[in-house]
């Protein structure tokens, strides 16, 4: 169905030239790229689709390659979203909602590999840790 977020939305070369475009992956090695690339998986949120509610953690990495999410209030999220939940079991202070008018793909990674990948790939964590807002925290 078309309609079906779990519906495979990119080849894994797609997955990988998207990858490239969002730092911090744009400053990793190929191999890094591919290794992740293969543990992502394309899901697409239909307009102002909850991606989690008030009070909840988030169960896996978002990666946003096409739209946004923001909150409730309509503050615009990171295009990396989650590693405050997976690591820290932050909650989210709103509903965490995609883009309104339009349909928001993002690349997901759970939580068991996102471990993996912190573990197998350090580059990646050093490009996190520049992207983060220390007044705002990690989401």
């Amino acid at each position: 169905r078309d309609d079906d977020p779990e519906r495979p939305v990119m080849k894994l070369i797609g997955r990988v030239f998207a990858l490239k475009k969002i730092p911090p992956f744009e400053e990793l090695l190929d191999a890094e790229l591919c290794l992740i690339a293969r543990i992502a998986h394309p899901r697409r949120y239909p307009p102002n689709g909850i991606i989690a509610g008030t009070g909840t953690p988030l169960s896996r990495l978002y990666i946003v390659v096409e739209g946004h999410l923001q909150l409730a209030d309509g503050t615009l999220l990171p295009r990396i979203l989650g590693v405050g939940s997976l690591m820290f079991e932050q909650t989210a202070p709103q509903d965490i909602l995609s883009a309104p008018g339009r349909e928001t793909l993002c690349l997901t990674i759970n939580k068991h590999h996102f471990f993996t990948l912190i573990h197998e790939c350090p580059a990646f964590v050093l490009g996190l840790l520049k992207l983060a807002d220390p007044e705002k925290g990690l989401l």
